[in-house]
């Protein structure tokens, strides 16, 4: 296969639902609207040490053949770490308490590679967004002023997240048995010793890192177009999760290796280099490896 190409592979909410009759048949068949009980269930977001619950809500529905996600939430992402980003989901459209639905559609994925019977793959779009850690990651997540971990992609929050709940929901049973383990780099700092299991060496879905996200486009675009390639657009869901969409882009992670850095870098809506402290949301471009198909 040509590097560079583009595959589907998997599936995930993407585009919001705006059919007035659909939104309202799918509303029915969740059980009306969180409040009122249903099939809708909290997200994984706080899940760790939290003790107070999430407050985001989501339920999955089939209709005439077609997949759907359901999205509801009490307070704006930007409450739950209260640095106040303006409310990123009222901005982009979606209010407190209404219900939201999302058609599953194939993940286009551009092809970084094609070696040895396996493809490296990049999602084409930004597909969620998510905290890199937070205060789960606290033995008291209540403590104030209390400064969250500065850990490495191996163990993070977000890793945790895209190797779970993210994998679950993106790929069936068969797709899954096509992903191929990669191990991230993990560089302690010299004053720290954290010991990495062989689970957390593992990962199905990982991020590139800022380096690797840069070295693709010099590779397949060329300095002159480098940044139309590393700025990405986000998907509708991407938006009611907090991904922050300027001119068409939105920010998102790349893979921090090193432990103890204040900070973890980014690719910003312009597609140069940024960064965002730990337990900041921004958006998720995650990467696979698959057999060659």
């Amino acid at each position: 296969m040509d590097e560079m190409q583009t595959i589907t592979f998997g599936s995930y909410p993407q585009s919001r639902v705006n059919d007035e009759e659909l939104v309202a048949a799918l509303t029915e068949q969740a059980g009306g609207k969180p409040a009122e009980g249903g099939l809708w269930r909290k997200t994984f977001y706080w899940k760790g040490h939290r003790k107070e619950p999430s407050r985001i809500w989501l339920v999955d529905a089939t209709l005439d053949g077609e997949r759907y996600r359901g999205v509801s939430f009490e307070y704006y992402r930007s409450h739950f770490h209260d640095y106040g980003k303006n409310y990123i989901q009222k901005v982009n459209g979606y209010l407190a308490d209404n219900v939201y639905w999302f058609r599953y559609e194939p993940i286009v994925w551009q092809v970084l590679s094609d070696k040895d019977g396996v493809l490296t793959l990049l999602s084409e779009k930004v597909l969620d967004d998510m905290e890199y850690n937070d205060r789960s990651c606290l033995e008291d997540p209540t403590a104030k002023d209390a400064e969250v971990p500065r850990l490495p992609f191996q163990k993070s929050l977000l890793r945790l997240w895209l190797n779970d709940d993210f994998y679950r929901t993106a790929f069936d049973e068969s797709e899954r048995a096509c992903l191929v383990s990669t191990i991230c780099a993990f560089v302690p700092r010299k004053d720290e010793t954290l010991v990495v299991t062989p689970q957390e060496e593992q990962n199905q879905v990982f991020l590139l890192t800022f380096d690797e996200v840069w070295a693709y486009a010099e590779k397949y675009v060329g300095k002159e177009k480098l940044l139309n390639w590393t700025a990405r657009t986000s998907t509708d869901y991407a938006n009611a999760q907090g991904a922050w969409p300027v001119f068409g882009a939105a920010q998102y992670w790349t893979c921090e290796s090193t432990a103890g850095k204040t900070s973890v870098p980014c690719v910003d809506y312009r597609g140069s280099y940024s960064s965002s402290y730990h337990d900041f949301d921004s958006g998720v471009l995650p990467a696979i490896r698959i057999k060659s198909l």
